[in-house]
């Protein structure tokens, strides 16, 4: 074999081992906390919990983000009549890993890593302190329809109210007709 090629081989298994070792790295991360939020109170204040928990709970959601990501560009074929080298993949996985630990815990409460950490905060018994479900709340908080024209015009009726009438137009509005 020509030197070129046995210095692309060794080049491409510096990748392939490069790769493996990031991935065995971020598992090592996640398994260490997880080992961590497991241990339950064992000398950490709710608080602590509470944050290693939220923290878990993103991380989660970055793995499953990414996770997708991996699943979509399988779904799509390269497109292209050069295939991508094998750097190139790893330089993918590397930006698609990123791109999921940045878009993580980004949509407040309607995000998974929020779903997850209330569900399991619940399971803990680590709930906040705060309002309770049926707590009142102002009438345009707990109605947005309230105040929405179009809403109230279409007969909707608001949470927790009464809609008010619709007025239609008289019977034979616009129908006049004239006689020759």
């Amino acid at each position: 074999m020509s030197d070129s090629m046995l210095s692309g081989l060794g080049s491409m298994a510096q990748q392939s081992v490069f790769q493996q070792q990031m991935e065995s790295a971020a598992q090592n991360r996640s398994m260490t906390e997880l080992d961590a939020l497991r241990a339950g109170n064992r000398g950490q204040s709710a608080d602590e919990q509470r944050q290693a928990l939220r923290e878990a709970s993103r991380q989660f959601e970055a793995v499953f983000l990414n996770q997708m990501l991996k699943a979509m560009r399988e779904t799509v074929g390269d497109g292209g009549l050069i295939e991508k080298s094998q750097g190139e993949e790893v330089f993918q996985g590397m930006l698609d890993e990123e791109w999921s630990k940045s878009l993580a815990g980004r949509h407040g409460s309607r995000g998974l890593s929020e779903v997850l950490y209330r569900q399991l905060a619940r399971q803990m018994g680590l709930e906040e302190q705060s309002a309770p479900n049926n707590a009142e709340l102002p009438a345009a908080a707990a109605s947005p329809q309230a105040t929405h024209p179009l809403l109230l015009e279409s007969g909707v009726t608001p949470l927790g109210g009464v809609a008010p009438r619709m007025q239609l137009p008289p019977a034979r509005a616009g129908m006049e007709t004239t006689e020759r």
